[in-house]
């Protein structure tokens, strides 16, 4: 049987790690948005946190993610994309034109580097939104802190 949500039809694109922006995105998902996570193969953070099944990593992390990793990875579909590639980028440009929001969770300044700031995002997608969710914020003494809090 398919659950439709009361977000049934929102498709999400999401850059994230742990553990605050994961959350809220599975959120999400759990009220029917399409919520599409791209992962980078060299940066898994969040599937190195534990708690570990029989309380260690065991030799092949990858395979035997802590149980936040996967509680903030429910209910998403992803993929490993590399966006500092040219094709990378490319393929993710791709996928923006076909969502409706896209989420990221780097420290400020990041999605600008990488040329997926909202200005540019709207190239591509006019009707775009974004939400950046930092640690400390945009601005001030501390934005340029990163943080692994759920909040």
């Amino acid at each position: 049987m398919t659950k439709i949500g009361i977000l049934d039809g929102i498709r999400v694109l999401t850059l994230e790690q742990v553990h605050a922006l994961p959350w809220g995105t599975a959120f999400l998902a759990d009220f029917g948005a399409q919520v599409i996570r791209v992962e980078s193969v060299d940066h898994m953070q969040d599937r190195r946190s534990g708690p570990f099944p029989e309380g260690r990593a065991g030799e092949e992390w990858w395979n035997e993610g802590g149980n936040l990793a996967y509680f903030g990875a429910r209910n998403k579909q992803s993929l490993c994309l590399e966006t500092v590639h040219p094709l990378g980028k490319e393929v993710f440009l791709k996928l923006v034109k076909n969502c409706d929001v896209v989420t990221d969770n780097f420290r400020p300044g990041t999605m600008r580097r990488l040329g997926f700031d909202h200005e540019s995002l709207v190239q591509v997608n006019p009707s775009i939104i974004t939400l950046s969710c930092t640690a400390y914020g945009h601005t001030g003494p501390w934005r340029a802190a990163g943080s692994r809090a759920r909040t």
